[in-house]
């Protein structure tokens, strides 16, 4: 019973290992954006979504481009006037919609508007993010959907959701079986 223990332990262990890292490379590599760092529209209804390594601008529902952000940090940013106002917690940058820095300034987020994860457009419209089984997307105010997030940026955060939810449930498993099975 002890042996049949170990190896089931030594499979899981190499089975979590493996999605663990898939995931955290992903990640790391920008492969996959699981976190929204924010929402925001521009004048022309192009929406604007902060993930890790960018800003990814959508038209239609379709990729446009993605532009590289001045921060390696967190960032929170808005669109005011078409300019992309992006905070780091230390600096906010003013950028246009080419990606060019038009002005850099000394101060926090706080004091300026942020749009988190809803936010009104200028023609009234309003997006929301929204999230159902981990399957993020972006919604306006008539259901209509901006954005949603790639099968790729899913099945990471899938595996990490699920690499994190069988150590919970896992390893208290394991740990009991061991002891019954030392105990007998």
């Amino acid at each position: 019973m002890k042996k049949r223990v170990v190896i089931l332990l030594i499979i899981y262990v190499n089975l979590l290992g493996a999605l663990m890292a898939f995931s955290l490379f992903s990640v790391a590599t920008g492969k996959a954006d699981i976190v929204i760092s924010g929402i925001a529209t521009d004048s022309d209804g192009r929406v604007y979504v902060g993930c890790d390594k960018g800003i990814e601008i959508y038209d239609q529902s379709e990729l446009v481009r993605k532009m590289p952000i001045p921060t390696s940090r967190g960032y929170k940013f808005t669109i005011v006037n078409d300019r992309i106002i992006l905070s780091d917690g230390d600096y906010i940058y003013t950028i246009n919609s080419d990606g060019e820095i038009l002005d850099t300034q000394t101060d926090s987020y706080e004091n300026h508007v942020h749009s988190g994860y809803t936010f009104k457009a200028e023609n009234g419209d309003i997006y929301r993010v929204k999230s159902f089984l981990f399957r993020t997307k972006i919604v306006k105010n008539d259901n209509t959907v901006a954005y949603r997030i790639s099968n790729r940026d899913l099945a990471v955060k899938l595996a990490l959701e699920i690499a994190a939810l069988s150590v919970v449930i896992g390893v208290p498993c394991f740990v009991s079986k061991f002891k019954k099975s030392k105990t007998v």
